[in-house]
């Protein structure tokens, strides 16, 4: 992908196989509209406008114009997400309209010698909620995780972990939020509560996004597989391997969209239970991350970020 990717005639996945039971005849992607990065490579995407974050820089674009930028006031690793004319992201929220950001995150402890460092920030779609892992230092307790109210930064419950990574992946919807273990633990969004783990065995979860009905959620497991969860049932419905390092679904769950590590996009339909492949759209980008909605697509990766059409053929 480079910066006249606009030009590049649309790619297109065709479903090869199992046609006769595919809701999904084929996917048509382009043309690519590329931006700066700014150093980022985790990316959202909403409607005509694309935001790209690092750990310490947000981007917000609309075509080639910057509508707005922030800073973090520490690491803020985690993706975007916008609501409207706010995109939440690391411990606070930019307002597109007066191009503040403010933090509502209080920031990680730190003591001499030594500090807390968050591994992920997920907030809700409508900033409800907000839920930050961190890696504590404290060998005792290694791991921190805060579920927090998003209007006021109240931490509403903290879970300890003795042994277990800091997760590097969370998402937060409006019942429950999940977080990125090797197994998911599951919380009440409300509360904080454990409603339950769904069983993954995983590697390292890198990854989870979720349909807009917040039926299903793709959860991916670095370099091995992307899982299907049944979110109400906390089960796995099936499990997609491949040297994965992103994945998204459109809002309606769809369609799956699966980023390898060679900067490959691959595109599976959602139906009868199992990922249906559909093909795949070519080196696109250095490996990064992808966002996906219900006709744009997004990626971010090797400093530059970009955005397409999205066409589902039935």
């Amino acid at each position: 992908m480079t910066e006249d990717s606009g030009e590049r005639p649309p790619a297109t996945a065709t479903g090869a196989s199992d046609r006769g039971n595919s809701r999904i005849a084929a996917v048509r992607v382009g043309p690519w509209e590329a931006v700066d990065a700014e150093g980022g490579g985790s990316v959202a995407v909403d409607a005509r406008r694309l935001a790209v974050a690092s750990q310490a820089h947000l981007a917000v674009w609309l075509g080639g114009q910057r509508l707005g930028t922030a800073d973090a006031p520490w690491p803020a690793p985690g993706k975007p997400r916008f609501a409207q004319d706010r995109v939440f992201w690391g411990p606070g929220v930019l307002d597109l309209r007066s191009g503040r950001y403010s933090v509502l995150a209080p920031g990680p402890a730190s003591w001499p010698g030594g500090a807390e460092r968050p591994q992920v920030h997920a907030w809700s779609a409508h900033g409800e909620r907000l839920l930050v892992s961190y890696s504590t230092g404290d060998p005792a307790r290694p791991t921190r995780v805060d579920l927090l109210d998003g209007t006021d930064g109240r931490i509403i419950a903290t879970r300890w972990s003795a042994s277990a990574l800091a997760p590097e992946a969370a998402w937060v919807g409006r019942d429950v939020s999940v977080v990125g273990f090797r197994d998911l633990e599951v919380l009440d969004a409300t509360s904080g509560v454990v409603r339950g783990r769904v069983g993954l065995g995983a590697g390292s979860v890198i990854s989870l996004d979720a349909d807009a009905g917040e039926r299903l959620l793709v959860a991916v497991d670095l370099n091995r597989a992307v899982f299907w969860i049944d979110l109400p049932e906390l089960r796995i419905v099936d499990r997609w391997a491949g040297r994965w390092q992103d994945a998204a679904v459109t809002p309606d769950g769809l369609l799956a969209v699966a980023l390898d590590l060679a900067g490959r996009l691959h595109f599976a339909e959602l139906g009868a239970r199992r990922f249906r492949l559909l093909g795949t759209a070519g080196n696109v980008a250095p490996p990064g991350s992808v966002a996906v909605g219900q006709d744009v697509l997004a990626v971010a990766g090797g400093g530059v970020a970009a955005r397409a059409g999205l066409a589902v053929e039935r």
